[in-house]
């Protein structure tokens, strides 16, 4: 794996948000090159499995009308590893 990939640790659909975020997203913990974070899972509406294979990126996470927030964001290698946990 390279340093910008790694796996699931935890993950889950949030329903209500903060201000600002429009619900529902995905959060998830993983694990990259021995440090484990919370980023956002844009790509998809369902929480990813533990152990999934995701890559790391930064992507756009929220927007106003003057602004756009970004974070760490994953995304999966393998679109078939999901929980069944669908917003």
């Amino acid at each position: 794996m390279s340093d910008t990939e790694g796996r699931v640790y935890a993950s889950s659909v949030v329903r209500i948000g903060p201000r600002g975020f429009q619900a529902p997203y995905v959060l998830t913990y993983v694990d990259i090159s021995g440090v484990r974070l919370l980023a956002h899972s844009p790509a998809t509406r369902q929480a990813l499995s533990p152990g999934t294979p995701v890559r790391l990126t930064v992507a756009p996470i929220a927007q106003s009308s003057n602004e756009i927030r970004t974070s760490y964001a994953v995304v999966p290698l393998d679109t078939h590893t999901t929980t069944g946990d669908t917003a």
